[in-house]
């Protein structure tokens, strides 16, 4: 990514482009490799503004940070099960035993790239001073499911509060609350959800500490389905084809949305333009707003439970309760600020 910034940054001006008015920006997995480029020092002066849909550096549900000899045991040791002690041997690998590796490692700690843990980085104000739009999905967790699957009641939801939160469990059961298996199983899939829309507004409120425009959305439209089909509404990548303005083109992330009957519904057109020309005005400008688009005001205005609701008629709206913003609070200090030696991040 870096390599390629820096042809862009050498070369761009032949192609008509300014290299002095660049953005980057991903989903998902490229959401957490934008914001990481943020927080790198080597990125710095490559690109002036980054967005990112739905995932962010490290923290609550992106996979903690690293170092690199940790992670270099954790593949030895993985390589080791499969015979491979060599790198001759693991470039000979079949296909199917190198599946057998298991997941990704995340953004490591390298100390080049990523110097160190980017919690520090940010909390510190020592990111790149680039404008940022963020955001995530109003139910990032429907797409994955609810952890122990879908018949969760409410008495097991109870039970399992002690492992799932451990010591902050009476904090976890006030912010997700189940009287009922319904409400058990709905409350199932909102962690992810929640986690990553705090996360992301941490992310949009340290980049206006250090005095640059941060603006954050949630995604909350849900889309247009087939006849006498339901759909679990803003789920992971779903915005994605309203951001490109290509409703009729087949999901990323499948859903039970049908993209011929989105592609001709009114509000989802409407929507698609506008979320569209928030992120090419961004793009230009660094600043979303336009003619004719609702106005979208930057963080510093929101409260820590609100973002800019992405639907037909946008708006600044709550995500979260106090009580959820409350469970975040806490596990990011215990699990994250305090290992890290972090002090005075809100």
């Amino acid at each position: 990514s870096i390599a390629a910034l820096k042809w862009v940054k050498a070369n761009i001006a032949a192609f008509g482009g300014d290299p002095n008015n660049v953005t980057i920006f991903g989903q998902s997995a490229g959401a957490c490799i934008t914001a990481a480029l943020v927080g790198s020092p080597v990125a710095k002066g490559l690109f002036q503004k980054a967005i990112s849909e739905s995932g962010a550096w490290a923290g609550l549900t992106a996979a903690k940070m690293a170092t690199r000899e940790d992670m270099e045991k954790r593949s030895v040791a993985a390589l080791d099960k499969l015979g491979v002690h060599s790198l001759a041997e693991l470039q000979a690998l079949p296909v199917d035993q190198v599946s057998k590796l298991g997941r990704a490692q995340g953004i490591i700690v390298d100390g080049w790239i990523v110097p160190e843990d980017q919690s520090i980085t940010f909390a510190h104000g020592k990111q790149n001073k680039v404008a940022v739009l963020l955001g995530s999905n109003g139910n990032e967790g429907g797409s994955f499911g609810p952890p122990g699957g879908a018949n969760v009641t409410a008495e097991a939801w109870k039970a399992g509060a002690a492992q799932r939160w451990k010591d902050l469990a009476d904090l976890g059961l006030k912010a997700y609350p189940a009287a009922t298996d319904a409400e058990a199983k709905a409350a199932s899939s909102r962690p992810f959800t929640d986690g990553i829309a705090w996360f992301m507004h941490l992310y949009t409120s340290d980049q206006a500490k250090v005095g640059r425009p941060a603006y954050l959305y949630q995604f909350v439209h849900t889309p247009a389905s087939a006849p006498g089909e339901t759909n679990g509404g803003a789920s992971h990548a779903s915005e994605l084809a309203y951001v490109f303005n290509n409703l009729e083109k087949p999901r990323e992330v499948p859903d039970n949305s049908d993209p011929a009957v989105v592609s001709k519904s009114a509000p989802d057109i409407k929507l698609a333009d506008q979320i569209s020309s928030y992120w090419v005005n961004f793009a230009k400008t660094g600043n979303p707003n336009g003619a004719n688009l609702p106005n979208w005001p930057q963080v510093a205005r929101m409260a820590r439970n609100q973002a800019f609701l992405l639907d037909v008629n946008s708006h600044v709206g709550d995500t979260m309760t106090p009580e959820q913003v409350a469970l975040y609070d806490a596990l990011y200090e215990r699990d994250v600020a305090k290992p890290l030696g972090i002090e005075n991040w809100k």
